[in-house]
Order: C-alpha cells, then sequence, then structure tokens
C-alpha cells in the first residue's frame, strides 16, 4: 500500500517537474525576442490606401520595420529593422501613418499641445509582404 502512494506522488511530480523546465527556457528565449530596439512615437495620422496604390522604392534594398499600436493610446512602436532585398521596385501599399518624432518624451507630447505642434512628422507606409517602410525611401 505505501508502495503505490510512492509510486503515485512520483509519476505526478515528475512531469511538473520537467513541464516547468521546459516553460522556463521557452519564456527565456521569447525575452530576447522582444529586447529588440523599438522606439515609440506618438501618433499624428492613421488612414488606409486606396486598393491599387503602388509606389516606388529608390533602391533594390529597403529597410522595413515591424509595428506595435497602443490600444488606449495614441502611440506606435517601430522596430525590429530589417533590409529587405527587393525583386521589384513597384510596391503595394495599403496603409499610412504618420507620427510625430521629438526629442521630447512620448507623455510629454501628448501633453503639451505646443510640444506636440513643434515636433516633425515622420510617413511610414505598410507594404503588403514587407511591412512599415519610411515614406523617405519611397517615390510615387
Amino acid at each position: 500500500m505505501k508502495l503505490n502512494k510512492i509510486a503515485m506522488v512520483v509519476t505526478i511530480t515528475i512531469p511538473l517537474a520537467l513541464f516547468s523546465a521546459t516553460a522556463s527556457s521557452t519564456n527565456a528565449s521569447a525575452a530576447k525576442i522582444n529586447n529588440a530596439k523599438y522606439q515609440n512615437y506618438a501618433l499624428a495620422s492613421v488612414r488606409e490606401i486606396k486598393a491599387g496604390t503602388y509606389f516606388k522604392a529608390k533602391t533594390n534594398q529597403i529597410t522595413a520595420y515591424k509595428a506595435t499600436f497602443m490600444a488606449d493610446e495614441p502611440v506606435a512602436s517601430f522596430g525590429g529593422a530589417q533590409t529587405v532585398k527587393l525583386s521589384s521596385r513597384k510596391l503595394p501599399a495599403n496603409q499610412k501613418v504618420v507620427v510625430k518624432i521629438s526629442k521630447e518624451s512620448v507623455n510629454s507630447l501628448l501633453k503639451s499641445k505646443r510640444k506636440y505642434k513643434a515636433a516633425k512628422n515622420a510617413t511610414f507606409y505598410h507594404i503588403k509582404k514587407v511591412g512599415w517602410v519610411k515614406a523617405s525611401s519611397l517615390s510615387k
């Protein structure tokens, strides 16, 4: 009877111990991915672009960014820049985002109208199958 109880405890605890060890290694690799350098910007405008709108890349390689948008504040984070080699310079866009760039923090930009108006605008386009691209590297 005692042997059965010991065997039951061992069979229950071994899978739990193994699961916690694998879970901690998975979280460590996820933390490495999230350490990419992202820069926060205050959103000025977001707009859909008509279907069939194409831009031409100025070079065969462009820098594409990943973006995240906050749901409760007008803030966008751009980062994870990668150089993408293009097979065609003609690129379809579906969204346009204008952000405010300033040396001030995003929170101070959102709280002060004067600082918000003084900040410079930067435009990003979402290119299908590529990512977010600065407008300065594209032409109409």
